[in-house]
């Protein structure tokens, strides 16, 4: 309309609705719990894939390489690790639905950006939605900005006034949690137990930091752990135990 164009018939070969269509989480953490419900409500088909099959998921669990082979549409929602960088690189794009759309709003070491373009360029994926790159900033001469089956945003996903809020509210409830947390001595170990919620507990001990579940004693006003399961912790009891009497160095 700035243009001063209007729609134009030939385009509609071009555009498509996501009712009826499958798509493929990979990954299902916060965010694509609340995302699959939506997508669910638009008459999509969702899959996923994680570790383990979630007994609370909405979708079908599926390995990476049959959620690539069966979505119209994949969208990324993975940490950046060793393990997840260039996740989606040439041959993971081949096997890909042909004419499957790339969702990427979670981070951009996750695709190899140069087996993208060359995948977008043959018309092997019929268009791709950038939120992260590579690099960031990035290049503004990046040749994905040339390509008319690219959206890209500058990684503005997250930012909203209510984002911001809720990041506040989270840095004061984990420094509140830090206040109550229990400091002990083992010799030259110290031990520092974090609550997080009424089951479970993180332990920091000697800078690690490991997940245990718990019982929490409010009694004490501190929300202290009162039972620590520590058969999670290498090289401790693997019964039950109290008050950390037994707890030892791995």
């Amino acid at each position: 309309l700035r243009a001063g164009t209007w729609s134009d018939p030939m385009l509609q070969d071009g555009l498509g609705e996501l009712g009826g269509r499958t798509v493929g989480l990979v990954g299902y953490g916060a965010i694509p719990r609340l995302l699959a419900p939506v997508l669910v409500a638009l008459g999509c088909r969702v899959i996923y894939t994680a570790r383990t099959p979630r007994d609370d998921a909405v979708g079908e669990w599926r390995t990476l390489e049959a959620l690539l082979a069966e979505s119209d549409v994949v969208s990324l929602h993975l940490p950046l690790t060793p393990e997840t960088t260039n996740l989606i690189d040439a041959p993971t794009l081949k096997r890909m639905k042909p004419g499957a759309v790339l969702v990427n709003t979670a981070r951009g070491g996750l695709v190899d950006q140069a087996a993208l373009l060359d995948a977008l360029r043959s018309g092997r994926l019929a268009a791709a939605g950038l939120d992260v790159f590579t690099q960031e900033p990035t290049d503004v001469a990046d040749p994905l900005f040339q390509l008319p089956n690219v959206v890209v945003t500058p990684h503005i996903a997250w930012l909203t006034s209510g984002t911001f809020d809720r990041s506040f509210s989270l840095a004061a409830e984990n420094c509140r949690r830090l206040a109550l947390s229990v400091i002990s001595d083992f010799g030259s170990m110290e031990l520092r137990v974090l609550p997080v919620s009424m089951s479970v507990a993180m332990l920091v001990i000697s800078g690690d930091l490991l997940p245990v579940r718990c019982q929490l004693d409010e009694s004490s006003g501190r929300g202290a752990p009162r039972e620590v399961d520590a058969g999670t912790l290498p090289g401790t009891p693997s019964t039950p135990v109290t008050r950390w009497a037994l707890l030892s160095k791995a």
